[in-house]
């Protein structure tokens, strides 16, 4: 029997069931640094486009790290987008993933992504969302580590 690993908690879902679960503690708040995270595995498209992480990624980084007492957001230098059916995510994703996603990814192709929700900053006109990745999946046939630890799901 294969151990559990970290990865059995992240339900299956999509990005946007995750921030509607999340948007009325958040609008209720006028932000939020969540507790939860809200553990999904969710499947994405990259667009191969990627940016350095905004400011206010690493502020909502640094909070969340302080309060749960980790260094988050040394880990986060990057950004990269994912499409998942309309809507586009700006996903902060761990500096020692970025060079795998390159080399194992193209644009336009499918993954499966582990995220988890850090917060949300909410403005008047605007609420902004940050999910971090802390994995991913680009092949079918590897994603059977999962199954193995984790049982069907």
């Amino acid at each position: 029997m294969v151990a559990q690993t970290q990865f059995c908690r992240y339900s299956p879902g999509t990005l946007a069931q995750v921030l509607d679960s999340a948007r009325h503690m958040a609008d209720t708040l006028g932000g939020l640094i969540s507790f939860t995270q809200y553990p999904t595995r969710a499947q994405v498209t990259f667009t191969g486009e990627r940016r350095p992480l905004t400011a206010l990624h690493a502020r909502m980084l640094e909070m969340y790290g302080s309060m749960n007492q980790q260094s988050l957001r040394r880990l986060y230098n990057w950004e990269l987008r994912f499409r998942e059916r309309d809507s586009h995510y700006w996903l902060p994703v761990q500096d020692n993933m970025v060079q795998a996603i390159n080399s194992e990814v193209s644009p336009g192709d499918s993954l499966m992504v582990f995220v988890v929700l850090i917060g949300a900053d909410v403005r008047p006109d605007t609420t902004e969302w940050l999910l971090a990745m802390t994995e991913f999946e680009s092949r079918e046939p590897q994603w059977q580590w999962f199954r193995r630890a984790c049982g069907p799901q």
